[in-house]
């Protein structure tokens, strides 16, 4: 019964121990050093605390200092690496909007004979063109119809001429005729008087 009550008087100490220490926990720096002041015991104007304490106390703040040391190192890195982002995706983005300011300059333009023409200045000049070829044709209609009446009256004055010089020719042809008689009759009535 002895032992039962030993490892009962064990039992009941170490879970009041590791009790107080759950109290205390992870304490601030500040807490820490309030604490070591308050334990510490004075000599005249002086502190004076364990070695233990204040080595504890430095590891501390020396652990403290190395987090923080290394939270800035990498912190460091993490914003150098994150600038270089912002600089490749600037560069990205500049890229991109020298493709785009190309691509509409594509989109409103047409390539002609080698140089690039806006869409609204070609479109211009191609109904320039047109309206000119338009007149041009009605131009060139305009003359032909111009010149088939031309062709026309003179054909009609042509069909007049040969009309009259046919009509003149059958004239003359009968005049010739009546000539021709009035001769030999002159020619038989000289031969009958002789």
């Amino acid at each position: 019964m002895k032992i039962v009550q030993r490892v009962a008087l064990i039992l009941c100490f170490l879970l009041s121990a590791s009790y107080l220490t759950a109290q205390e926990g992870p304490q601030t720096l500040q807490e820490q050093f309030d604490s070591m002041l308050k334990r510490s015991n004075r000599y005249q104007d002086y502190k004076v605390g364990k070695i233990v304490q204040l080595n504890q106390f430095h590891q501390n703040v020396q652990d403290s200092l190395d987090q923080f040391r290394a939270v800035a190192i990498t912190d460091k890195t993490e914003l150098a690496t994150r600038q270089q982002t912002i600089d490749s995706l600037k560069t990205a983005k500049s890229n991109l909007e020298t493709a785009l300011s190309e691509s509409q300059a594509k989109e409103e333009g047409i390539s002609i004979f080698g140089s690039l023409m806006k869409k609204s200045s070609y479109k211009t000049m191609v109904w320039i063109i047109i309206g000119l070829l338009l007149l041009g044709l009605i131009g060139l209609f305009m003359g032909y119809r111009n010149r088939a009446s031309v062709t026309r009256a003179l054909s009609m004055k042509l069909s007049e001429v040969e009309t009259e010089f046919e009509e003149h020719r059958q004239r003359a042809l009968e005049r010739e005729q009546q000539i021709r008689r009035k001769l030999q009759d002159e020619i038989n009535k000289n031969k009958t008087d002789s």
